[in-house]
């Protein structure tokens, strides 16, 4: 079972977040204008059932997912194409293996995470890894 992650949690500070999305394959001038984004990310968790709501002033993306049963998206205004994603629990973190099907971009990872009273997201692409911190709205 993942920790409880539910909530509205608003982006704090990132770290190598640009050194990440350039590992990710995106190009420079996408990499500047999402490195400024402020998103608000909502949780929504009932046992192994999640939905994921990203928002930015540009874009507003919703994935619905069980644990386990891999699913298709695209990261929005990120990458441009499909991603096979495959939601599992690692010692009480919900992790997001992304593959690339139409996307252009290389696999990534997602771990989400509460530490402290945040909520981390570690992302890992092409061995890059970022942190980004969100506090509870």
């Amino acid at each position: 079972m993942a920790q409880d992650l539910n909530g509205k949690w608003k982006l704090d500070r990132s770290e190598n977040f640009d050194e990440y999305l350039k590992a990710l394959g995106v190009g420079m001038v996408k990499r500047k204008v999402v490195v400024s984004m402020t998103p608000t990310v909502e949780i929504q968790q009932k046992g192994d059932h999640f939905v994921i709501i990203n928002a930015t002033t540009f874009s507003t993306d919703k994935s619905e997912f069980d644990i386990g049963t891999p699913f298709e998206a695209e990261i929005k205004g990120v990458t441009d194409g499909l991603m096979k994603n495959t939601p599992s629990v690692e010692d009480g973190k919900l992790v997001i293996a992304s593959e690339p099907l139409t996307a252009k971009v290389n696999p990534t990872t997602t771990k989400r995470e509460i530490i402290n009273g945040e909520l981390v997201q570690t992302l890992t692409s092409a061995g890059v890894e970022c942190k980004r911190y969100f506090k509870k709205l």
